[in-house]
């Protein structure tokens, strides 16, 4: 009987632990939102910063959406930092060659230090209005599709992306409209809509989006309904899980040299007289003699 209940306190053991691991693998490969937050400038600025509500934890991710406004030339965000010292990678902007009066960038930083009171601020090239979106995420690591549009309408469509390389992906979307006025944003299918900025009568608008997808080799896009018609800009990033390793090109196969063929030696030639051929002899009771055109031997005999 003890023998039995050893068994089954083993056997239930066993299956906990291989439930419980398998559960922890199957959340830590899929992305979770956590907290986000916005901040915007109702006139020309020199730098914006926002904090997050709740603290930063160790090794997530943070996205920062900024989108930009200078009437007297393009505005373009130089640097987006925090009071952690962790390092922004710019992942596109929209327009890519600054130009006009607005200007949309997306950035992120991976495996961040964390803590409470996390500041994120925004630098542009020059005093501009400036509205900052800042987000925390679990479970990402790095980029691995992105594509930038601008259009005119009633909706906003980045386009769609190359194909992604990875499944449990996260699909973010940030959008800005250029009209003077307050439309109404509503999510593209399947996104959730984070932050909200839409008034620019007041600031610079700044919509940010996002979705989780499970598939491999893909595109995405993001798409954004607007309650009227406008000017609008927009990126789109795929960032991969942080279960999924960065590929690893293909090595370049090293060709095989070809052998030196080894040279047949020439045959060393015969070094025969020529005449000997036609040496001739003749005996007689006490001598062989043998002639040889040039030379005679003579041989003594008994």
């Amino acid at each position: 009987m003890k023998k039995f209940l050893l068994r089954f306190l083993l056997g239930v053991f066993v299956f906990f632990s291989f439930f419980v691991g398998s559960r922890n693998e199957i959340m830590a490969a899929v992305p979770a939102y956590l907290q986000s937050r916005d901040s915007y400038s109702t006139g020309y600025v020199s730098s914006r910063n926002v904090t997050f509500t709740n603290a930063v934890a160790n090794g997530n991710l943070v996205i920062v959406a900024v989108s930009a406004y200078r009437a007297e030339n393009s505005p373009v965000i130089n640097s987006v930092t925090d009071n952690k010292g962790n390092v922004y990678t710019k992942i596109s902007q929209v327009p890519v060659i600054p130009s006009g009066a607005d200007h949309i960038s997306l950035w992120y930083a991976n495996n961040v230090v964390g803590g409470s009171s996390f500041r994120v601020t925004s630098t542009p090239s020059q005093p501009s209005y400036v509205s900052i979106a800042i987000h925390e995420y679990l479970g990402l690591g790095a980029v691995d599709q992105v594509r930038g549009a601008n259009g005119s309408g009633a909706s906003s469509d980045t386009g769609i992306t190359s194909p992604t390389l990875g499944g449990n992906e996260l699909v973010f979307g940030a959008i800005m409209h250029l009209s003077f006025g307050n439309p109404s944003a509503t999510a593209g299918t399947g996104f959730t809509i984070r932050r909200k900025l839409t008034n620019r009568t007041s600031y610079q608008s700044l919509v940010t989006e996002d979705r989780s997808v499970v598939s491999t080799g893909e595109g995405f896009k993001a798409t954004l309904a607007w309650g009227s018609s406008v000017p609008w800009q927009g990126i789109v990033a795929v960032l991969r899980s942080s279960d999924t390793p960065t590929p690893t090109p293909s090595p370049t196969p090293t060709p095989t040299p070809t052998p030196t063929p080894t040279p047949t030696p020439s045959p060393t030639p015969s070094h025969t007289n020529p005449r000997s051929a036609s040496c001739g002899s003749r005996t007689t009771s006490s001598l062989h003699v043998v002639d040889c055109g040039q030379a005679v031997s003579i041989i003594f005999t008994e």
